[in-house]
């Protein structure tokens, strides 16, 4: 018997040997690389910092995290970090991909081998090996709306394959934030309170919203009367509330005496901040009755039906119905009294008409007897409208290349009678379309596309007293967002003479300029206006996000016959559209003279001048004053349209040397207008007398 335990338990021994051996095998063979954040000096430094080349620790002990030549590549290696870089970014995966600089070392025959990745989140992480050969990956199975921060490491080994002896290079990082989706199912629901008016619900967030935490929407509808009471309430988080503990109180008014279906969904904000709700979850509460409970709701807009319960004998009862303004301002309307029934617990209905169209109304109702009656209890109703009403829209615009915002005016100013308006806009009136709601007179829609057309509609909305949605009439609206290039309307404003300029107004309903061209040619190039002598421009001060306008000033070649001059507006993206304006010749001053003398010789004045340039004038006009005939002036006009050139201008006998000249060119206007240029005094030439 000895003898078979020894044996017995030398196989127990051989037994758990070779399960160690096989274990060891297992665990030695495998590779991997934990990145982990690690103490030096008492300092915490991420996992990136080990094997990147810079010793950070000196301490003995702290070495072997740091630098360690046991573990970490020889120092060209280290020289090599891969560029990360993330694309495609899903609720659930991300596309990675890299670049890396081959390394050598010519004391070692190292080789690379593969990357080690590491995703790191506080609520999940993961790791990867990947090939060597490889410059991308697919990173799966994350978790929606985390924080990651990636970790590639290359890794190399003698034979460039993977192997359990390696050594570690320089890591490279990336934070990514996977986008957003709906949140998954609540974790509990519990009723902690099912009192008349008090139902109070404990509600537990979901394991993963999945997005921005926002609240919870509930809804309910009576499941042991039809029709009966149903309403809906979202509850936001509030400041207390913390990831950690994810629940949150919430209480509702429910009416007594009746039993409920509640259904209760997380509400989150996704990405692009629209609100996602996830799925729901529903419980059943049966709420107590105190002594009366009452509910209403309108049949029309001049009708409604009144009932409320009684757990309290009562000889009669007393309505009292009142109109409410607002602020519980409230309006006498009607009291009725009707028989009670001697019975416990008791229900009564009642029809109210004569009610006006879309208002709401406060109902009252008291329990009595020949000496007192309970104290009051009362709910609301709205009445429907005769005639729903279209919004009417006052404005609508492109406020971007990306965006437009569109506002309107309601008829009906009390917003509690209705819930708000729906806008649906439609890419060239074409599906899908995108719809919004909102609660207030306007909406502005950005990340559109440049230059598109919107079909826009807009009604009001309100919600029968069964639940349904009713939407009023649509009012429609169009609109086309900016090109990315500003497109600029021209049109004239002035002619300036003396310096053959043309100021232009123009205005601009894409006011993203940074700068004007214009040209007086069709072949011409395109001048920028630089704020110069040569061209100016003026904004005028209201200028605002959707609209910008001024003047523009430049010269122009209207007196040689091109009389169209062309304007275009510039930003980042490119030059838009030119537009062209007629500039009127005929209004144009006659060129300026660039210099003029005159040769004295007795009673004979020759006058020689030239033009700033080439120009109209039919003529030039000479004015002359001598010192012995004051107070008279003299005047000739010379028949000339050259540029240039020299004619007689006969004075008094004797006199031309005692005389001051001063000469005007002209041309005369066919509707008998005659435009002159500035006068220029005459220089004596050397040749006078």
């Amino acid at each position: 018997v000895a003898v078979f335990a020894d044996v017995q338990t030398m196989m127990h021994v051989m037994l758990v040997a070779a399960c160690l051996f096989l274990l060891f095998v297992h665990t030695t063979t495998g590779y991997s690389y934990e990145e982990k954040d690690f103490h030096c000096h008492g300092t915490i430094l991420p996992a990136t910092s080990v094997c990147d080349g810079t010793l950070d620790c000196t301490t003995a002990e702290d070495v072997p995290n740091d630098e360690s030549p046991e573990i970490c590549a020889p120092s060209p290696y280290l020289g090599q970090e891969a560029s990360l870089e993330i694309h495609n970014v899903t609720s659930t995966s991300a596309l990675l991909s890299w670049t890396i600089t081959a390394a050598h070392d010519p004391e070692d025959s190292l080789m690379l081998a593969g990357y080690f990745l590491t995703g790191k989140s506080e609520p999940h992480s993961f790791q990867s090996v990947i090939s060597g050969q490889l410059l991308s990956h697919h990173a799966q199975w994350l978790k929606p709306w985390t924080n990651y921060t990636l970790i590639l490491r290359p890794f190399y080994t003698e034979t460039g394959r993977p192997h359990r002896q390696y050594k570690v290079g320089k890591a490279a990082s990336a934070q990514v934030l996977t986008l957003s989706t709906q949140p998954e199912a609540l974790s509990l629901v519990t009723v902690l309170s099912a009192q008349q008016r008090n139902v109070v619900l404990n509600i537990v967030g979901p394991s993963s919203w999945n997005s921005a935490p926002v609240g919870f929407s509930l809804r309910w509808v009576a499941t042991s009367e039809s029709p009966g009471p149903r309403g809906t309430l979202e509850a936001p988080l509030t400041g207390d509330w913390t990831p950690q503990e994810n629940a949150l109180n919430v209480t509702l008014p429910l009416q007594g005496g009746i039993d409920y279906t509640i259904s209760v969904s997380a509400v989150g904000k996704d990405s692009w901040g629209a609100i996602v709700r996830g799925p729901e979850v529903e419980v059943d509460v049966g709420v107590t009755l105190d002594s009366y409970d009452i509910s209403a709701y309108a049949i029309n807009s001049s009708k409604a039906i009144i009932s409320w319960r009684s757990s309290e004998v009562a000889d009669f009862y007393v309505m009292t119905v009142y109109t409410d303004t607002g602020h519980r301002d409230l309006t006498y309307q009607t009291m009725l009294e009707f028989h009670g029934t001697g019975k416990v617990p008791s229900r009564n209905s009642v029809v109210i008409d004569d009610l006006q169209p879309w208002k709401r109304y406060v109902v009252t109702v008291q329990g009595c007897n020949e000496s007192a009656c309970s104290n009051a209890v009362d709910t609301t109703f709205d009445t429907l409208p005769e005639d729903f009403p279209s919004p009417t829209v006052t404005n609508v615009a492109a406020t971007s290349n990306s965006s437009f915002e569109i506002a309107w005016t309601f008829p009906q100013h009390d917003t509690r009678l209705y819930d708000g308006f729906r806008v649906l806009y439609c890419l060239n009136d074409r599906e899908p379309c995108f719809v919004l709601h909102t609660k207030k007179n306007n909406v502005t829609v950005r990340g559109l596309a440049p230059n598109s057309t919107f079909e826009i509609y807009v009604r009001a909305q309100l919600t029968s007293y069964d639940g349904r949605p009713l939407l009023g009439p649509v009012t429609t609206a169009s609109i086309t967002t900016w090109s990315d290039v500003p497109v600029l309307h021209v049109k004239h404003a002035a002619n300036m003479q003396e310096s053959y300029s043309c100021v232009l107004q123009w205005t601009c309903a894409n006011s993203s300029i940074d700068y004007l061209q214009y040209k007086t040619r069709v072949d011409d190039y395109w001048n920028t206006c630089d704020n110069s002598a040569k061209c100016d421009i003026t904004f005028f001060r209201e200028r605002t996000a959707t609209f910008a306008s001024g003047y523009i000033r430049f010269g122009h070649e209207a007196q040689y016959g091109y009389n169209e001059v062309f304007v275009r507006a510039c930003n980042s993206y490119g030059c838009g559209p030119e537009s062209s304006v007629a500039v009127s010749a005929d209004v144009i001053g006659p060129v300026k003279l660039s210099m003029v003398s005159v040769t004295l010789q007795d009673n004979l004045a020759s006058i020689s001048w030239f033009t700033s340039r080439r120009g109209r004038l039919d003529g030039l006009e000479v004015e002359w004053n001598c010192n012995d005939d004051e107070g008279v002036s003299y005047n000739s006009r010379i028949g000339k349209n050259t540029y240039g050139g020299t004619a007689p201008v006969y004075v008094p006998p004797e006199n031309a040397e005692k005389c001051a000249f001063n000469v005007s060119t002209y041309i005369d206007d066919p509707n008998g207008t005659t435009y002159y240029s500035a006068p220029m005094r005459a220089t004596p030439s050397a040749g006078s007398q």
